[in-house]
């Protein structure tokens, strides 16, 4: 008899709670709603600056070894990702080499390679090391050379240089 009525309590202890499941997964309610929002636009304007670029006259040169997984997984394996680390830390490496600040890699090439026996890529970074100097408000002849700037095409630079 304790058996039975020990059954009977195990029972009902776990009848409300299949019931309030079942309750809750066939009374569940999906809504989405979508209204017009005015968007407020804020724009800023900043005064163009021009810079001298001083170029290093020796040329800089480097092979950096970068392990198959940083290439593969952390750059993705995409050329811009590696040139632009590339350059970066050539920049560093310049300016810790030659003891000069280094902001930038003039006339940059890149060799991509990778080492089947080592199971690493070798990346081999040529260019002339160049750091900003005269930082200025952009003058009137400066506006024109930009303006001038943004309506050339590459051809037409590259026509330019030819002629």
């Amino acid at each position: 008899m304790k058996k039975l009525i020990l059954t009977g309590f195990i029972f009902l202890a776990f009848v409300p709670v299949g019931v309030a499941q079942k309750t809750l997964v066939t009374e569940f309610e999906y809504q989405n709603t979508q209204a017009r929002v005015p968007e407020p636009v804020s724009s800023t304007y900043v005064k163009p600056t021009v810079v001298e670029l001083i170029v290093d006259s020796v040329r800089f040169e480097e092979t950096f070894v970068l392990s198959r997984e940083k290439v593969e997984v952390s750059m993705r394996g995409e050329l811009e990702e590696v040139r632009s680390w590339g350059v970066y830390i050539a920049s560093e490496e310049a300016s810790r080499k030659r003891g000069i600040k280094c902001d930038m890699l003039v006339a940059a090439m890149f060799n991509l390679g990778y080492d089947k026996t080592q199971n690493n890529y070798k990346l081999k970074v040529v260019g002339y090391p160049a750091r900003f100097a005269n930082w200025a408000t952009a003058t009137r002849e400066d506006y024109e050379w930009i303006r001038m700037d943004k309506t050339f095409t590459t051809n037409d630079k590259v026509a330019a240089i030819i002629k």
